[in-house]
């Protein structure tokens, strides 16, 4: 039987391998979101905070539909048990016509 210790740690791994996947895959990645993440989950990031499952993959799901060649790159992690954090690194190209800016969970943000 699998304890709550290895069962945070393996949804830690597999959140960091959707994460990552996220950029080549799209949004078949978040597949199995709701598994790996609480209900509550928080997401931070400089444009956005947010809290709850349905939240996060909307959020995810725009953006990726709204950069073209996302690369997401995990630099480093700490994962206490109860909280995961990751130091991440995206990249990619807006659509010709997109208004510089910060694209938030509805659009460009400037």
């Amino acid at each position: 039987m699998m304890n709550r210790v290895q069962k945070q740690q393996d949804n830690s791994h597999a959140w960091i391998e959707a994460f990552t996947r996220l950029g080549a895959e799209g949004v078949t990645a978040l597949d199995h979101l709701e598994q790996i993440t609480t209900r509550d989950v928080r997401f931070r990031d400089p444009f956005n905070d947010i809290v709850g499952t349905p939240s996060l993959r909307a959020l995810l799901e725009h953006t990726r539909r709204q950069v073209q060649e996302v690369r997401l790159e995990v630099l480093d992690t700490a994962d206490s048990g109860e909280r995961l954090y990751l130091k991440w690194e995206m990249s990619g190209r807006l659509p010709v016509g997109t208004t510089p800016g910060v694209l938030g969970p509805v659009g460009p943000v400037l």
